[in-house]
């Protein structure tokens, strides 16, 4: 049976979401535990690992105190942030307050999370929370059918040569690597992550853009198998949302140009319909933790080379869109923002890497875009620090890779 945590204080509604649960007959009532407040979940979830998380936002901090509107939240976010808790495999929100659903939406999923409106007059939030646990049971299949089968503990692909070179100087140990009937220039190496050696193998793509990034890493995932796959590089960065030499780990990534061209009033109108993919939450808390650790990212800013900015080096995890075409007008950027509002960078090949792990046969790997602001994609584009960008965005991924993620 699959395990579950509920942290809701509503008995009612507490009672339904039960149910639901128990009629799949992947739960029962002795693999349910319920929590009434967000001190008694942490506890729990320091002792286990659950299956699921279902997830109240209205909750108590503690017990005999007022329900704190954000009290939800702060727990998902220390999931996302510390060590000391046992991440569930799946987790989901639901709350009674149609608002906080409609406002909160786009900040969960950004997370990875679904937040659900709960009405007790209609059973559409039904479907949602029983997805959750097929989805858990389809992943245990796989892994199940698949356990032991990575071959490789990392696979990094770079668009350009500058950053190719960038992870070359990493002190992994690189040695070139041929397949035959494969022209993709790779590069062997590892490194030590804690004491156990972590085998890692580079692949340049043959040009920039979201195709060849895509064939690069499918190539990369068959011949040798990650458990991580990951991209290092510069990217364009959206002005007032980060500096010059800023780290940006894509959070969420999409095809900028996924949608479709229609009329309006005689008029060509592109209407948007991107595919959202999102980073793993292992790799997320791994990027959050590094972000807030203020020494690390200034020894990392020392061990980058080439001309430094003036500004502190700083880390922003968020949304990220992909296209095909290289940005260097401020109306085309205003046009692509406009598809997030939280939008911090452009560039052309995360959503590539991101698919490619996402539709990769058993076992996938999990995908993460690592790059630095290189310019701000408008019509004042400067490359003055295009190989500080390279370096600094190889040098966060050693620093991942070596401290360990989860």
């Amino acid at each position: 049976m699959l395990t579950v945590l509920i942290l809701e204080d509503n008995n009612d509604k507490l009672t339904a979401i039960a149910s639901t649960l128990i009629r799949t007959g992947l739960v029962d009532s002795s693999s349910i535990v319920n929590v009434a407040d967000t001190l008694s979940a942490r506890i729990r979830l320091r002792d286990k690992q659950f299956d699921l998380l279902v997830l109240d936002l209205l909750v108590p901090e503690q017990l005999g105190q007022r329900a704190n509107p954000d009290g939800g939240r702060h727990l998902l976010e220390d999931l996302l942030e510390s060590e000391e808790y046992h991440m569930p495999r799946r987790i989901i929100g639901l709350t009674g307050y149609e608002n906080l659903a409609g406002e909160l939406s786009a900040e969960f999923q950004a997370h990875g999370v679904i937040l659900v409106h709960y009405d007790h007059k209609s059973d559409s939030w039904e479907m949602p929370l029983i997805m959750q646990l097929r989805q858990i049971i389809a992943t245990k299949n796989a892994e199940n059918s698949t356990k032991k089968s990575y071959n490789i503990y990392l696979g990094i692909v770079c668009a350009l040569e500058v950053e190719f070179d960038a992870i070359q100087k990493l002190p992994w140990f690189f040695e070139p690597y041929y397949i035959d009937g494969d022209s993709t220039v790779y590069i062997k190496g590892h490194f030590s992550q804690k004491g156990i050696s972590r085998e890692v193998v580079a692949a340049l793509c043959p040009r920039m853009g979201m195709s060849a990034a895509s064939i690069t890493s499918i190539k990369l995932i068959e011949a040798f198998r990650p458990e991580i796959l990951a991209m290092t590089g510069i990217t364009g960065a959206v002005r007032g949302q980060a500096n010059l030499g800023d780290v940006i780990v894509a959070e969420e990534c999409w095809d900028w140009g996924m949608g479709k061209w229609t009329q309006l009033d005689g008029n060509a109108l592109f209407v948007p319909g991107p595919h959202h993919l999102s980073l793993e939450s292992n790799l997320h808390g791994a990027a959050l933790r590094l972000k807030r650790n203020s020494m690390a990212m200034a020894a990392i800013r020392e061990l980058s080379d080439g001309p430094k900015p003036e500004t502190i080096l700083k880390m922003h995890i968020g949304p990220v869109a992909s296209g095909s075409a290289v940005i260097s007008t401020q109306k085309m950027t205003d046009h692509i923002q406009a598809q997030h509002r939280k939008l911090i960078g452009i560039e052309m090949e995360s959503y590539g890497l991101y698919s490619a792990a996402a539709e990769a046969t058993m076992p996938r790997p999990r995908a993460i875009s690592i790059k630095a602001a290189s310019d701000f994609a408008d019509d004042h584009k400067d490359d003055s620090f295009r190989h500080f960008c390279a370096s600094a965005s190889a040098q966060v991924l050693r620093h991942l890779m070596e401290t360990g993620v989860d």
